[in-house]
């Protein structure tokens, strides 16, 4: 997963009202700091690699909240797909690129 796939990823989540903003997304989603997101949306990041560890972070928190949120477990299971697109992508680029 690349940065400028980890900001459309949050601002979907907070479109569906799990998060309240970028920040709050970055501290409870991420497990990161407040301004984790920041790094992204600079001039290089929206090509930087997401850390696996951030992004199995990020589907065990979705995972959770399915359990708490019947209703949204449709929209969870798409955010999850493009979740493995977007790692299968950066994998397939990461391996073109050496």
């Amino acid at each position: 997963m690349f940065g400028h796939q980890i900001i459309l990823l949050c601002d979907r989540i907070i479109e569906l009202g799990l998060a309240d903003s970028r920040e709050a997304f970055s501290i409870r989603y991420c497990d990161r700091a407040r301004g984790y997101l920041g790094d992204y949306t600079r001039r290089e990041g929206a090509t930087a690699r997401v850390s696996p560890r951030t992004i199995a972070r990020i589907r065990h928190r979705l995972a959770e909240v399915v359990a708490i949120r019947q209703d949204l477990a449709a929209e969870i299971r798409d955010l999850d797909a493009t979740i493995e697109r977007d790692i299968y992508i950066a994998t397939l680029l990461g391996r073109r690129s050496r």
